[in-house]
């Protein structure tokens, strides 16, 4: 379910059509306080719940084949499946929560805030990404996905507790450990890349990774950008 290229490609239509019809409709802010503190609630939860699934499923992976049944899980003498499937199930349950996280631009505009190109890039690719580990079985994904999730987990929590007015010191933290994020993900092919290529066994996935590699490199530009303009002092 899902996981058909026409459902993304439709989404993308939806998504973008949509951002300009509701920000026409939109002749003034609301406060909508209630929906923001629900909505980051749930994700924060459901970051959590996510970030426990995968760590179960990497672990247990771990224990049958070591790293090398993260990577290349298909290279493996016995049944693949017994390495991939319980990674990919929360692979495809980290790709849905893409979805409905698409709801942050439409609370966004409602609430009269600007959306900036980074948000809006970021939210339509990553279901791109999130997708492509899906449909061509990029089982290492699952160590992004563990960065990911941790990460929302407090990013969430703190936009959830910003709506109630109350202040914690997370913003410039949370923005520095998705750059670091970033910079992990390209670190985490290297085994990949030795495995796929200089051993030739096999791992699969290859267009997953090349799109991620374009993507992580476009949010690590954009994120670095961020980072200077939003905590980086002006010169006197």
């Amino acid at each position: 379910m899902w996981r058909d290229l026409t459902t993304l490609i439709i989404t993308w239509l939806f998504y973008f059509s949509s951002i300009i019809v509701v920000r026409k409709l939109t002749k003034k802010p609301y406060q909508l306080q209630f929906l923001v503190v629900l909505h980051n609630l749930l994700l924060a939860l459901a970051s959590l719940w996510m970030f426990v699934g995968i760590t179960m499923a990497l672990k247990d992976t771990w224990s049958r084949g070591g790293l090398k049944a993260i990577y290349c899980p298909y290279s493996m003498t016995t049944d693949p499946s017994l390495f991939s499937s319980s990674i990919i199930f929360w692979l495809y349950i980290f790709y849905l929560s893409k979805f409905y996280e698409l709801l942050d631009t439409f609370i966004l505009i409602g609430r009269g805030k600007p959306l900036t190109f980074l948000h809006v890039w970021h939210h339509a690719s990553v279901l791109l990404e999130t997708w492509a580990w899906v449909y061509f079985g990029l089982t290492f994904a699952s160590l992004g996905m563990l960065f990911n999730t941790f990460i929302h987990i407090w990013m969430y929590a703190y936009f959830g507790l910003s709506a109630m007015h109350i202040r914690v010191p997370w913003r410039k933290r949370i923005t520095t450990m998705q750059i670091v994020q970033f910079i992990c993900s390209f670190l985490l092919s290297i085994p990949y890349i030795y495995w796929q290529w200089r051993t030739n066994c096999g791992c699969g996935g290859i267009p997953a990774w090349m799109i991620s590699i374009a993507c992580n490199g476009s949010y690590l530009f954009l994120f670095v950008r961020f980072y200077t303009k939003t905590y980086t002092p002006p010169s006197s």
